[in-house]
């Protein structure tokens, strides 16, 4: 047989199976095709007894979406409705989070002492702005905490929450990682003891009896702190006396003459801060250019809460991308720390013997008036309130 015979007869076969091979691989990619998952799954463990909920849980710090410090004590005094998930989810995680809105709504005055929590363990840097977004979009007591890599695999063992990084993405409508991961809620008591969980595929009405069912069974011991939001009511005197142990920049100490007779704005931070800081910097600097020979008037200050490693000259460096009249800071960690408890500030250094190590803070600016009276806390990101706070002291 010819060669050119041959190939007539096994080409047309062969383009046969490559056609039905390709028409197969289609359809298994055909949008709307229903895959039962149940059929990757392994063998049932009918020998597995789930975690009892008071082994659940314990110490941790994260931070908030406003880039306030916050630890399991935070919100002692009230029950924690805990939901644990990634701020770019696009499915399970908004799903869950409307439930819990509308469950607190079915609660009505008992929703009161709950505090609404959800807790972003994403594995990239943490991104405030989008994570405070993300929330807004639901309860409006519902508060975002998240942190660094340590900070949220800490939480996530010990709440016994599976995260598995699944693929980029499933669809071109989707954009950024999935995350496959654990989607139970997280009832825990007025003293931390986790009460119990459940599932977010519970409707809201039965979430809702299920929160109540705890609070039934466990009613609060300790007393109901004022909210988080009301940490200062009005003018208290500020031991100024802590910052005259730290030094500029320019390695020039702190005196009362620099302090006394005019406002002080103050903010913590470090160098080595991704986003928190520079952006709290940028905004005073924007401040100070819009009150014009006015903001003459006023001492800005920056306390860094990493002096270890924010010497004098990567300070100098650092403030030189901000206005000049923003002064910087340092001195021991101890004496940083007595200026952070004068202000009722939190500092909490991470593990220093890695390479790259981050410090959580309060991110809230600090107005003390001119008798050193601390007259306002400004939360983080708020221009209008800092500008409007500001203009006020000057005015007095």
């Amino acid at each position: 047989m010819r060669v050119s015979d041959l190939l007539r007869k096994i080409v047309p076969a062969l383009l046969a199976v490559a056609l039905a091979t390709a028409v197969h691989a289609h359809d298994r990619t055909q949008q709307g095709t229903l895959v039962d998952e149940s059929e990757s799954f392994g063998p049932i463990d009918h020998a597995y007894v789930p975690p009892e909920p008071e082994t659940l849980g314990g110490s941790w710090d994260l931070v908030d979406h406003d880039g306030r410090l916050v630890t399991d004590r935070t919100y002692r005094g009230k029950w924690m409705l805990v939901f644990f998930g990634f701020a770019a989810c696009r499915e399970a995680c908004p799903g869950a989070l409307m439930t819990m809105s509308q469950a607190l709504d079915q609660l009505g005055a008992d929703a009161d002492d709950v505090q609404p929590l959800f807790i972003d363990f994403t594995m990239e840097e943490p991104d405030l702005r989008g994570l405070a977004q993300f929330v807004g979009n639901f309860h409006p007591r519902l508060v975002g905490l998240t942190g660094d890599r340590r900070q949220t695999f800490e939480v996530v063992r010990k709440f016994k929450v599976r995260r598995e990084f699944a693929m980029a993405n499933y669809s071109s409508k989707e954009t950024g990682n999935r995350i496959n991961h654990t989607t139970y809620f997280y009832v825990i008591d007025p003293d931390g003891v986790t009460r119990g969980y459940f599932s977010d595929r519970l409707t809201a009405e039965e979430a809702a009896a299920e929160i109540r069912h705890h609070m039934a069974r466990h009613p609060a011991r300790t007393p109901v702190p004022a909210p988080a939001t009301a940490e200062h009511k009005g003018p208290r005197g500020v031991d100024l006396d802590t910052l005259y142990r730290l030094s500029t920049q320019e390695g020039e100490s702190m005196d009362s003459a620099r302090l006394r007779g005019r406002p002080t704005v103050l903010v913590f931070g470090y160098t080595n801060c991704p986003e928190v800081c520079p952006t709290s910097l940028l905004e005073l600097t924007g401040e100070l250019r819009a009150l014009g020979p006015d903001a003459d008037r006023l001492n800005v200050l920056f306390v860094t809460v990493d002096p270890e490693r924010d010497t004098a000259e990567r300070l100098r460096a650092f403030m030189s991308n901000f206005d000049a009249r923003i002064h910087a800071l340092t001195g021991s960690l101890d004496d940083v720390l007595a200026v952070a408890g004068a202000f009722g500030a939190t500092v909490a250094q991470g593990d220093k013997s890695r390479e790259y190590y981050s410090v959580n803070h309060t991110a809230s600016t600090f107005l003390i008036d001119r008798y050193g009276m601390l007259a306002e806390i400004v939360p983080y990101r708020d221009s209008d309130g800092l500008s409007r706070n500001v203009r006020r002291l000057l005015a007095q």
